[in-house]
């Protein structure tokens, strides 16, 4: 069907939160977001082969690609 499961739907909703956090101008939410980054958020990106500068739509088609490799890999 060509969509993303709910493994790979889930981590790029994060990623899309995460994104709109780190660009938006909201400084309590942004500082929040920085005490937050090197954990969960990096291990997303890296997982992704994505980077914390890296548009929301290039961080969804890092996740579309690790999908469809799966799919692939997976008959």
């Amino acid at each position: 069907m060509e969509r993303c499961d709910i493994v790979h739907i889930l981590p790029l909703r994060k990623l899309q939160y995460f994104c709109c956090i780190q660009h938006g101008q909201n400084v309590v939410l942004y500082n929040v977001f920085h005490c937050f980054k090197y954990s969960k958020y990096m291990k997303l990106l890296t997982t992704y082969r994505c980077g914390s500068r890296d548009s929301a739509s290039f961080i969804c088609g890092g996740i579309e690609r690790h999908f469809a490799a799966l799919a692939i890999s997976h008959p």
